[in-house]
């Protein structure tokens, strides 16, 4: 029945991709499935079918509550700006590309990204204050995922930073090991492992990029469950000869694997990856058997819990 709800949930999600429906519809929809419910509360198919539909009625209501994402409406360049990068810039040859919220004095809040040159270095948290020149209107892919607009041509610097913050922090410790591993080893090597470990892939040429491609590696320096199984076999093979409890070692790998998630930037498909691993060790931690997909299951559920778009 576990199983079933979970799938129920995400099938609202879907339908609320599709069909819109008023808080009206909805709070009409739960009392008639309440009612379901109660006048088939003996009868397992009829509890079933009602708790079904009350996780699909969730799942939607959650869909259609979640605000889709602003973009700011720019006016006609050139203009100035000031905003907070919220993801870590991509780099691509010479430039930078930086997610920043807008949002102060007589601007309209919303997310623009900016592309600007390497120097200043920008990370989560830091507050850019700018000049945009020119700007590219929102764009939509062929999937129709839509993109804030551009500013393909900015001059910009670093007023302040946040420090404190749980992005910043694992921003700039992914940038610490990072440098550590520059230091260490040559490069491509270097870069390699930051891949392996850390799924950082833009200090890549061209060239090895294309020689992973060729070998159909590339999968293997990409943020995604192998990352995962890296850590946990690591983490793993030295807890075992730790003098630890087994209850201590559970809870420092599950403190590893979220620690990593968010080292690695908390991309989706590692996110799901260490929600599988976790579900997995807490099976194992229970004496249960673990079924890979009913952990997919739960990975899918939570995510699009917190993010709809994801589905």
């Amino acid at each position: 029945m576990f199983r079933y709800a979970l799938f129920a949930f995400l099938l609202g999600v879907a339908l609320a991709s599709f069909v819109s429906f008023s808080f009206f519809e909805f709070y009409v929809f739960f009392l008639c499935t309440l009612g379901i419910a109660v006048i088939g509360r003996k009868n397992v198919i009829a509890r079933t079918a009602a708790l079904m539909l009350i996780m699909m009625i969730a799942g939607a209501y959650r869909a259609s509550a979640d605000a889709q994402e602003q973009f700011f409406v720019p006016p006609s360049a050139p203009f100035l700006f000031h905003g907070t990068v919220v993801d870590e810039p991509v780099l691509r040859g010479a430039f930078q590309t930086a997610r920043l919220d807008i949002g102060t004095g007589e601007q309209s809040r919303g997310v623009m990204r900016v592309r600007m040159p390497l120097i200043p270095e920008v990370r989560v948290g830091d507050s850019l204050d700018g000049t945009c020149n020119h700007i590219l209107p929102v764009w939509e892919s062929p999937g129709g995922v839509l993109f804030p607009p551009l500013c393909t041509r900015a001059d910009a610097a670093v007023v302040s930073a946040d420090h404190v913050s749980f992005a910043r922090f694992f921003s700039d410790s992914r940038h610490f090991f990072q440098d550590v591993i520059d230091r260490g080893l040559p490069s491509p090597a270097s870069d390699l492992l930051g891949g392996l470990l850390l799924g950082v892939d833009q200090t890549f040429s061209s060239e090895l990029k294309e020689d992973f491609r060729r070998s159909g590696v590339s999968h293997i320096v990409a943020v995604s469950g192998y990352n995962i199984m890296i850590i946990m076999g690591m983490m793993w093979g030295v807890l075992r000869y730790a003098p630890l409890s087994r209850r201590r070692s559970f809870w420092l790998l599950v403190c590893a694997v979220i620690l990593f998630t968010g080292l690695t930037g908390a991309q989706p498909a590692t996110v799901r990856a260490s929600i599988m691993g976790l579900m997995i060790l807490l099976a194992q931690y229970l004496g249960r058997q673990s079924q890979s997909g009913h952990a997919l299951l739960v990975a899918a559920t939570a995510m699009v819990a917190w993010d709809p778009s994801l589905l």
